[in-house]
């Protein structure tokens, strides 16, 4: 009998073992599926954090090219204009386009003929450094006193094309009011002064002559400016074939030469 439960007890002694054996095993499978799966999310979260410091690379890369390409274009810009500068007459020009255009400007600021401010662009349609139009004399201004400016209208001269002579006289007008001139217009010829109700001007007829600047727009066989030897105060700009712009244009620049002191181009 006593055998008998030995051999009983040894039987489930095995079975429990076996039953331990099972759970064992079975606890080291859920243990190596649970490692499995804990070394694979590592895995997916060390992937992501690499994942993530890729995107942030590529995005600092591509603001880091687009910065480089906005710096090219405003640098490129920046070049492009400051090689359309020139200093001409003492002022600094760059060359501009109205619409199509191309025009050249500077800014004269300081005191003008009337010792007031003066603040204004001044635009020109010719290169100042391409008017080859000779002066012979020199260019000064009466102080505090009206600046005379007669036109032989006899001669056709004002009816050159618009560019020649229109957008010239407009032009010289807006120059001499931004100068800070009082512009006195009138004619060459007396017929004319009592047609066009106006002054008769010449360099040796001006009421005031011996104290006024006298500008007088003629026709010439050469386009140049030339000081009167009678009346230095009086200047006559010769213009062949309409070359009004060049000529006049030439004595805007030669103005602002001798405010600013600083000679011709």
């Amino acid at each position: 009998m006593a055998k008998k439960n030995i051999k009983k007890d040894a039987k489930e002694s095995e079975k429990s073992s076996e039953k331990d054996n099972k759970i064992n095993e079975s606890e080291k499978l859920e243990e190596k599926i649970e490692k499995e799966s804990n070394n694979e999310k590592k895995q997916e979260v060390s992937e992501g954090i690499s994942l993530t410091k890729s995107q942030e690379s590529q995005a600092k890369f591509i603001f880091i090219i687009m910065a480089v390409l906005i710096g090219a274009v405003f640098l490129t810009y920046w070049i492009v204009l400051e090689s359309k500068k020139f200093d001409c007459a003492g002022t600094t020009w760059q060359k501009e386009l109205f619409g199509d255009i191309p025009i050249y400007t500077t800014m004269i600021s300081g005191y003008g003929a009337n010792s007031m401010p003066m603040n204004f662009k001044m635009v020109v349609r010719n290169n100042p450094k391409d008017l080859k139009v000779p002066i012979e004399g020199e260019i000064k201004y009466q102080k505090n006193s009206p600046v005379y400016f007669s036109i032989n209208i006899s001669s056709g001269i004002n009816m050159c094309a618009p560019v020649g002579g229109t957008i010239a006289l407009v032009s010289f007008g807006q120059f001499m009011s931004g100068m800070g001139f009082e512009l006195i217009t009138g004619v060459t010829t007396k017929n004319e002064s009592e047609l066009y109700k106006r002054p008769f001007i010449t360099c040796d007829e001006n009421p005031t002559k011996s104290r006024s600047t006298t500008i007088i727009l003629t026709p010439g066989d050469e386009s140049k400016i030339v000081q009167s030897r009678t009346n230095l105060n009086c200047y006559t700009l010769y213009v062949k074939e309409c070359e009004m712009l060049e000529v006049m244009e030439k004595f805007e620049v030669a103005t602002l030469s001798g405010f600013t002191g600083r000679g011709s181009c």
